[in-house]
């Protein structure tokens, strides 16, 4: 019988009645652990038997979750759990695992699992106020379990916190400028526009998958295209009070857009970075969806059940410091005292999961020239010598530089440890040690890149080398650097490396921050290799180490110049092999969404105005990004264009110069209206009236964004643009038409 009941009742019985070094599990007994991803392995001693009890009975969803008293029915001591101490009993649970690998917080992987595989419409989190205890890797586990596969179509969507970036072209945008200027929160904490690009996400992710179970089969199972038609919510002068309520209607109908599509699919939605209870029910669709959300809020509202993540057990960050550093689990180097004692001090790792998995990834590297053994006493030797309380100290810079604002507290024990250890493994030393190699490359690499594609997000690697490629020719630092390493590698006399050198070197970069652990380098789909930090806090170190480094100007200023590396890195790319050539289609979709952003950036305001204004690069956003997104997204350059100019005609004049863009962008939309041909029949004439409702809405966006910002003429100049369409929407008019009005006034 393989009900709950049954399962718990038989553990018990054999829990009682467990006697003698000899006794084998029977075959049913053994059948059922086996379903939990547990085995029971021959003659193993009593204790461990009954930890393996333990972990199969927290494991199941309806036992009390009373630690002590599981402890005690297990027959486990208190002294047992001492943290220098590392229990043998962790070999019992090893042999269920596959060679090599390791799955951390196996209680909590089971308890979710049990939720999820037994009940629908659940919703779970996974909370944790602290930074690196492993949210993500914990939900990754979970969703990747092949019962999870096998029943769920998986959605992975991370939020990020609009607050903090204020979006010119969102519905919330504030300006001194806006007639709708106001400091009121948005109940759902999220607008429409984020939302629907969120529901984009999910349509995108719900049609990959559909599209590799076709391939997988090999046969048309009827399952078509997930699409999503969005309802509009056009902007418009209007009371704040009343924006919020449209904006709510408009996302609800959204939603039961979105439950009428998923009607009769399972899905299991991972929800990151949720930081509002509010923002649970805007994604809890069906009865049949489920959902993970990952979180810093310790009582979060609107869930069904709670994980609440602590530091690892002692068993836990042994297994994942073996499996970092690339040792068997049966190492003798799990056992040691010395380990025992770093992974449990409070100075070093206090068995926090981030800091055990970077100490041994630095133990890794170490291992390479001098042998596991002496790699880790060599780890040791220099762990201790670090300074610990009063002594200890944060980056000289990092309280004043970009890394400051993320919310990350510089002078916590935790951090410093962190920021110590990756500056030994890869970075600049802080103390005058005199056998402690610096390399600027990886330190300049790793925060150009932490500056260019700020986290959370992954890029194209393409995308990545080309910025690398372009930095080891303008950073003296890391010039001079890889010309020293070709010196040597090739007996060169000046050291001097030519492209196809350079970007030789640009791949050893990348594999060797991929060997510390640092990024990670992985394929979603055949359009090409994705990039990405592993972890912020690796983002916020280097950044905190390229300030420490002498690149000349103020780091301000460098960030700008690293965005410059990348834009004309790209246009010498794109020169030198063809548009055709942008290497991968993933590339190509950045690229056009993009570029103009890091072209602001640098500060380089005669190329953005070229770029916005060119046929081609406009077209090529509305074939990659479809229309609705690529008008968003270019009518919000063309405001932060905009920005830019009146930033600096403030220094010398008091006169309002409105760029050409808006009116070339006015152009190009209009152009997108076919006027030529035979006389149209019903389909014709209904596609018509489509692409004359998207070209006025087009012109009505930007028209609306320049009266925002105070641009009144050039406003009714694209007000007018867009009436003269006459669109077949009285909506549509009415809000050309009052905007018009208010232009005038």
């Amino acid at each position: 019988d393989n009900s709950t009941e049954c399962r718990f009742v038989t553990l018990l019985e054999v829990l009682l009645s467990y006697s003698g070094s000899n006794w084998e599990p029977s075959d049913d007994v053994s059948r059922l652990w086996i379903r939990l991803m547990q085995r029971i392995p021959y003659q193993c001693a009593p204790i461990n038997f009954r930890r393996k009890a333990y972990r199969v009975l927290v494991s199941l969803s309806w036992v009390p979750s009373s630690h002590k008293g599981l402890l005690a029915a297990c027959s486990i001591e208190e002294r047992s759990l001492d943290p220098v101490h590392i229990p043998k009993s962790s070999q019992t649970w090893r042999s269920a695992i596959a060679e090599n690998q390791f799955v951390p917080r196996h209680d909590s992987v089971n308890q979710l699992l049990d939720r999820l595989k037994d009940e629908t419409d659940v919703c779970v989190a996974i909370a944790s106020t602290q930074s690196g205890f492993g949210k993500s890797t914990l939900a990754s586990l979970v969703v990747s379990h092949p019962s999870i596969r096998k029943s769920f179509h998986v959605v992975w969507i991370r939020l990020i916190n609009h607050e903090e970036e204020p979006d010119n072209n969102s519905e919330e945008s504030a300006t001194p400028n806006n007639p709708n200027h106001h400091n009121s929160h948005v109940d759902t904490c999220i607008t429409f526009r984020a939302y629907c690009d969120y529901v984009a996400q999910l349509q995108d992710q719900i049609n990959e998958h559909l599209q590799a179970r076709k391939k997988e089969s090999d046969t048309n199972n009827g399952e078509g295209s997930f699409e999503i038609k969005f309802p509009k919510c056009e902007r418009r002068f209007e009371e704040p009070a009343l924006r919020q309520l449209r904006e709510r209607q408009a996302i609800e109908e959204t939603k039961r857009r979105v439950a009428k599509a998923l009607y009769g699919r399972n899905v299991l939605l991972v929800l990151e970075n949720v930081t509002s209870d509010s923002q649970i029910p805007l994604f809890r669709f069906h009865d049949k969806q489920s959902l993970i959300v990952t979180t810093t809020v310790p009582d979060l509202q609107n869930v069904d059940w709670q994980v609440d993540l602590e530091r690892f057990s002692p068993e836990e960050a042994v297994d994942l410091f073996l499996l970092q550093a690339g040792l068997p689990l049966e190492h003798p180097i799990g056992q040691t005292k010395e380990l025992a004692a770093v992974l449990s001090s409070k100075d070093c790792c206090h068995y926090q999961p981030l800091l055990i998995r970077t100490m041994a990834r630095w133990c890794r590297l170490k291992s390479i020239t001098a042998g596991s053994i002496q790699g880790l006493l060599e780890v040791l030797r220099e762990i201790h010598s670090l300074p610990t309380g009063a002594d200890a100290h944060s980056p000289t810079n990092y309280h004043d530089g970009p890394a400051a604002t993320t919310g990350v507290d510089p002078d916590h024990p935790s951090t410093r440890f962190l920021f110590d250890i990756l500056s030994l493994m890869m970075g600049p030393s802080r103390r005058n040690d005199s056998h402690h190699t610096t390399s600027a490359v990886f330190v300049i690499c790793l925060a150009t890149m932490a500056v260019v594609f700020p986290a959370p997000q992954r890029v194209p690697l393409d995308v990545v080398l080309l910025l690398w490629e372009q930095i080891l020719v303008v950073e003296p630092l890391a010039a001079d650097e890889v010309a020293a390493a070709s010196k040597h590698r090739n007996g060169k006399i000046n050291g001097n490396i030519g492209a196809l050198e350079r970007r030789r070197y640009v791949g050893l970069i990348a594999q060797g921050l991929l060997h510390m652990g640092l990024i990670e380098i992985y394929e979603v789909d055949k359009n090409g290799p994705w990039i990405e930090i592993h972890h912020e806090m690796y983002a916020q170190f280097a950044l905190a180490m390229a300030q420490e480094l002498d690149l000349g100007d103020s780091f301000e200023q460098t960030c700008q110049e690293w965005h410059k590396a990348f834009v004309t890195s790209y246009f010498e790319h794109r020169i030198q092999s063809g548009t055709s050539d942008i290497a991968s289609k993933n590339s190509l979709e950045y690229a056009v969404r993009s570029l103009p952003s890091h072209i602001f950036e640098a500060n380089m305001t005669q190329m953005a105005e070229t770029i916005l204004t060119d046929a081609r690069f406009f077209e090529s956003r509305v074939d990659v990004l479809g229309w609705d997104r690529a008008m968003s997204q270019h009518i919000h350059d063309c405001m932060e264009l905009q920005s830019g100019i009146d930033e600096e005609m403030s220094v010398s004049s008091d006169t309002l110069v409105v760029s050409p863009v808006f009116s070339k962008t006015s152009t190009m939309i209009a152009s997108f209206v076919n006027n030529e041909g035979d006389e149209p029949d019903d389909e014709k004439s209904q596609e018509k009236a489509a692409d004359l409702i998207n070209v006025s809405t087009a012109l009505y966006r930007m028209a609306f964004s320049l009266a925002e910002h105070g641009y009144f003429e050039e406003a009714l100049t694209q007000f007018d643009a867009a009436q003269n369409f006459m669109p077949d929407s009285l909506d549509l008019q009415a809000c050309i038409q009052y905007g018009m009005a208010l232009g005038l006034l």
